[in-house]
């Protein structure tokens, strides 16, 4: 007798009103996502991709968090990420008038 996969039954979430813990994810979820897309926009205007940049799919065990993963990217990217990062805290420090120790 030949091996049978088992699969797991297909759900219709159409049909299927969301989890208790889909409903409470949803604001976690929407808030890693806007995070994940103004960071996303705002390395686009420095003209910097990390290819691997995205939300976790699943929440942190236990806190019901959404991570944003940075991922990896070569080592000029980073650089080049860095310099963008110190021009912008530069350009706070410099706007507060505190100016850079």
């Amino acid at each position: 007798m030949p091996a049978v996969a088992l699969r797991p039954p297909q759900i219709d979430r159409a049909k299927c009103p969301p989890r208790l813990l889909d409903r409470m994810m949803t604001r976690p979820r929407i808030e890693a996502l806007a995070a994940w897309r103004g960071l996303a926009d705002a390395l686009d205007q420095a003209g910097i991709v990390l290819p691997s940049l995205g939300v976790d799919q699943v929440p942190v065990i236990g806190s019901g968090v959404f991570v944003v993963e940075l991922g990896r990217a070569r080592p000029d990217v980073v650089a080049r990420l860095a310099a963008v990062v110190r021009l912008g805290a530069e350009a706070q420090l410099a706007k507060s008038g505190t100016g850079i120790a």
